[in-house]
């Protein structure tokens, strides 16, 4: 149904930039299921002068995305289906030139073990994997691309590790926040003629209980031909991000990975639902998320990431684990967070190529209005990886490529 537009006048007040990105945040509402309250869907601005022009209309352009974003995230799981979710975002973002993108489902998802093993539980929603490349036809800063990878859990049940409370079973649709994120962030990017290759992928999938689902203790095999055993069906997150990952170190050989992804329950623990959790020891990448995070005002934290970490992830030959990686191991001490993002880093790592992982998994969705924060899907990081790529692209004309996640101090 037609949608409502936001008409803005803002030739009347010296009103700052970041005022008026809060503005627009409070201005979203989910009121598709309201008949009575056509859905914002567009926004204009009657701007004061040339350097508002620039400021509010790069922050207009990008609110639209962030809209979609949370109205991806807030619909019911019940109308999301893996391969429609794709094809939906994949038709919205080929009307922006430079953009290409694809949709990998039906036989040839099985191609990606980890992924068709944790959406095979949902026979009638099989999963699917949208890839979107961005490739602006000027100069570029990066000579290989920047690889964005978002987790697409539609709803996660749990499969056989089944979840046992019912109130996060009823906001398990947010499970695909980093997904709807990273497709919004390479959409801006476009939009906004940022000079980098951007790659994206958006595995989807529905994690559901059924007799076809995977088993604990199963085992999968990634691309690069790495063995994994699935000892926590619960954590599939980093079962389909890491055969991402492993896909695009081999397909795209990035400059840098960065995940996007509400990963594990004791980051939120941690920090809350104010801030995310940033798991890299690359200096550089944490100083330019950092000040990209204080300029948006979204709070992130540093978590630390050492090559013990991965050293440890792998099981050893005389191991009584017949893989040689597993998602996870209930006798681990606390530090699951870390494990999770090593876990979902590891096929970079072992390429010595820059990764990050970002958890969202507290402020990607809340309870209830918070700052200039909706209600539920709050697209947040959107606007803080816009501004990310933004610097990246100006410290790239200027410095060589940042130092690996594993070599780098």
């Amino acid at each position: 149904s037609a949608g409502r537009t936001a008409l803005i006048d803002c030739t009347w007040a010296n009103l700052e930039p970041q005022w008026f990105d809060a503005f627009l945040s409070v201005l979203y509402d989910f009121d598709c299921y309201k008949p009575e309250f056509p859905h914002l869907t567009d926004i204009h601005v009657v701007k004061k002068n040339d350097e508002w022009n620039r400021e509010l209309g790069e922050l207009a352009q990008s609110y639209k995305w962030i809209y979609f974003a949370r109205d991806m995230v807030n619909h019911p799981p019940g109308a999301k289906t893996p391969e429609g979710v794709a094809s939906l975002i994949k038709e919205r973002v080929e009307t922006i030139p430079n953009i290409t993108a694809s949709v990998i489902a039906g036989e040839a998802i099985k191609e990606f073990d980890l992924i068709w093993r944790v959406g095979k539980g949902s026979p009638k929603n099989p999963p699917a994997l949208l890839r979107i490349e961005y490739a602006p036809p000027n100069e570029l800063a990066n000579k290989k691309p920047l690889v964005l990878v978002g987790k697409g859990v539609l709803f996660d049940q749990g499969g056989v590790n089944a979840k046992t409370n019912d109130g996060d079973l009823a906001t398990m649709k947010l499970d695909c926040s980093g997904a709807m994120d990273v497709a919004a962030v390479i959409a801006i990017a476009a939009e906004l003629a940022i000079p980098l290759r951007i790659v994206a992928y958006m595995p989807f999938v529905v994690n559901m209980l059924s007799h076809e689902a995977g088993l604990p203790g199963d085992i999968g095999r990634l691309k690069d031909g790495t063995t994994v055993e699935i000892s926590d069906t619960d954590a599939e997150g980093r079962l389909i991000l890491i055969d991402t990952v492993a896909h695009a170190v081999l397909a795209d050989s990035p400059e840098l990975v960065l995940t996007l992804a509400t990963l594990s329950g004791n980051t939120e623990g941690a920090l809350g639902d104010l801030a995310a959790g940033v798991f890299t020891d690359t200096k550089s990448l944490w100083n330019m998320i950092e000040a990209s995070a204080e300029y948006t005002e979204e709070h992130v934290a540093k978590f630390p990431m050492v090559r013990k970490t991965f050293d440890d992830l792998r099981e050893k030959k005389d191991s009584a684990i017949p893989a040689e990686l597993k998602n996870f191991c209930h006798s681990w001490p606390d530090g699951d967070p870390i494990r999770a993002a090593c876990f979902v880093l590891f096929p970079a790592a072992k390429k010595g190529i820059s990764a990050v992982n970002i958890d969202i998994c507290g402020p990607a969705f809340i309870g209830r209005p918070l700052l200039w924060f909706p209600e539920g899907a709050t697209g947040w990081g959107i606007r803080m990886l816009s501004e990310f790529l933004k610097r990246f692209a100006k410290e790239r004309t200027k410095t060589p490529a940042p130092q690996s996640a594993t070599d780098s101090s």
